[in-house]
């Protein structure tokens, strides 16, 4: 766990002015639990801890959602291009318990940058979603040009379990939705609270 698996880098994409996503294929499929992180490796310019924004079903392709806050993320913004190799390491920690999901309600509460670490439980629980009741995602950024992953919210709610609610903290010119801080999407809420279990991250 300690020497960096080589990861090619297949595609960078530039989610909101701060945020970008890499997406990289490992030298082997990179095994891990959602919720659990992985320490990114850029040689040259150091390593840094981020949870896999992929699906843990998809090993064999690691997204890692990266906003730009230092030394080596904004490495990772400003050089990183197809075809680098940077490196891997774990997964470490011990993931979400999704295993206790089975006939509960779910609901998912990220804020900013806080949806990257919690679309991989999203994107597995999509993948087969009759174990749970139903998935709730509340989510809030600062304004439109932050929101995360905004092209993925339609194929997220074609199913009648899931449903999507979204806020940014004021009003915009252009935005339509909801306006005020993540936690103000909790009001009235569209859960069985005796029978739900929450993930949450962010605001960020």
């Amino acid at each position: 766990m300690y020497v960096p698996m080589p990861a090619e880098v297949i595609s960078v994409v530039t989610e909101t002015p701060t945020i970008k996503t890499i997406v990289m294929r490992p030298e082997k499929p990179y095994e891990f639990r959602a919720g659990q992180f992985a320490q990114l490796t850029y040689p040259g310019m150091g390593e840094a801890p981020f949870t896999p924004s992929s699906s843990p079903l998809e090993p064999e392709r690691i997204g890692i959602t990266v906003l730009r806050t230092g030394k080596v993320t904004d490495a990772l913004h400003d050089a990183v291009k197809v075809g680098d190799v940077l490196g891997l390491r774990g997964p470490f920690g011990k993931g979400y318990p999704t295993e206790k999901l089975r006939g509960k309600d779910v609901l998912v509460l990220g804020g900013g940058v806080g949806l990257a670490p919690l679309r991989a439980l999203i994107l597995k629980l999509l993948a087969d979603l009759d174990p749970i009741n139903r998935l709730s995602i509340k989510y809030g950024a600062r304004c439109v040009e932050e929101l995360l992953y905004r092209d993925q919210f339609d194929s997220w709610t074609r199913h009648d379990k899931v449903d999507l609610a979204v806020t940014i903290d004021n009003p915009q010119q252009g935005w339509t939705g909801r306006t005020g801080v993540v936690t103000t999407l909790l009001k009235g809420m569209d859960v069985d609270r005796d029978n739900c279990l929450a993930f949450v991250c962010g605001p960020g």
